[in-house]
């Protein structure tokens, strides 16, 4: 895995000052000819409005500015971001002639303003969930494979539906190494799988991470979930 230090500054959005983006690494599979690069970063909303339906678009640019590539990801884990919210983001390119002979990048952030109404449920976002007892251990055998886990605890005022855990790791730059998002396991009194997380409970989450993390200087994980009405 080959980084390149010259990615690792932070770069504002180029199209709005409504967002910040940090900690931008670039990971290649090679370092004289990659097939394949790996953008990690943060996105953080610096405005007061609570914003949701989330983009985040890479622009490759050559040595006279022009766009040789580009890719976008949309954050759908995320569901609501309020003011001051912080989230870390990846975007996959594959091979091409973009990625060869870019010298520059540029990011743009796409965001929209009404928070979505799910009729059905009655859903609204909520983010008061205690995360604890957060661990990370290397797993058995030579590959570079660890598990992290702790337990999340609903100190909302509602039952959730469904919790979603991000887990980020940094190098000793600030740089985003890994992200890693997914949908928290529940279990029901009989052992069932289950949907809902009820008001006051807790439960423990393990997540498998496969990557070389020798150089990873700090670990940040956050939950999110929506009311289930």
């Amino acid at each position: 895995i080959y980084t390149s230090p010259l990615m690792s500054m932070p770069k504002a959005p180029a199209n709005t000052d409504r967002f910040s983006i940090g900690s931008v690494n670039f990971v290649a599979d090679s370092a004289d000819l990659p097939s394949s690069i790996v953008v990690l970063g943060e996105i953080r909303n610096e405005s007061s409005v609570v914003v949701h339906r989330i983009r985040v678009r890479i622009n490759l640019l050559n040595e006279q500015g022009h766009t040789v590539d580009s890719e976008t990801t949309a954050l759908d884990n995320i569901g609501n971001m309020g003011p001051g919210e912080t989230y870390a983001f990846e975007l996959n390119m594959s091979r091409s002639d973009g990625i060869e002979h870019f010298s520059s990048y540029d990011l743009e952030v796409f965001a929209s303003e009404t928070p979505p109404i799910n009729s059905s449920l009655g859903r609204t976002e909520q983010t008061g969930l205690n995360i604890k007892n957060v661990t990370l251990s290397k797993n058995d055998g030579d590959y570079n494979e660890w598990t992290v886990s702790g337990a999340v605890t609903n100190n909302t005022d509602c039952t959730l539906y469904s919790p979603h855990v991000w887990v980020t790791l940094y190098d000793h730059n600030g740089a985003v190494l890994v992200m890693k998002s997914f949908t928290m396991a529940l279990e029901d009194e009989n052992g069932s799988y289950a949907y809902l997380f009820d008001q006051g409970k807790s439960n423990n989450f393990s997540q498998f991470i496969a990557f070389n993390i020798t150089s990873m200087k700090a670990i940040y994980v956050t939950a999110q979930a929506a009311c289930n009405q």
